[in-house]
């Protein structure tokens, strides 16, 4: 078990394919499946991370040579997230559960 607090969470993620069984219900191959967990922070896995794809989709775009990527995060739930990449932004689609709501006061 990590006791550092250096690590906060951890991501899986694999290149989608025809072969291993990465398609959506349409048939459509996603680009790369994940997962991710992050026990340590009181989240055991995590149904569709935001942040974790922001940074595993730069990793498969260089790899693919895409600018835009399909994904799906494979939690209980999941989710299918279309990522684009335009120089430093990364815009993330898809559909969204609301988890929490509320107003910030400064």
């Amino acid at each position: 078990m990590e006791h550092t607090g250096l690590v906060k969470g951890v991501g899986l993620t694999v290149k989608g394919s025809q072969t291993n069984g990465c398609v959506d219900g349409d048939g459509k191959v996603y680009d790369f499946v994940s997962r991710y967990f992050a026990p340590w922070m009181g989240i055991p896995e995590d149904p569709v991370t935001g942040s974790w794809h922001t940074v595993s989709a730069y990793y498969w775009s260089q790899r693919l040579k895409k600018t835009g990527v399909y994904a799906r995060q494979c939690s209980r739930r999941g989710g299918d997230l279309w990522i684009d990449l335009q120089d430093d932004r990364v815009t993330i689609s898809g559909k969204a559960v609301i988890n929490l709501e509320g107003i910030f006061t400064f």
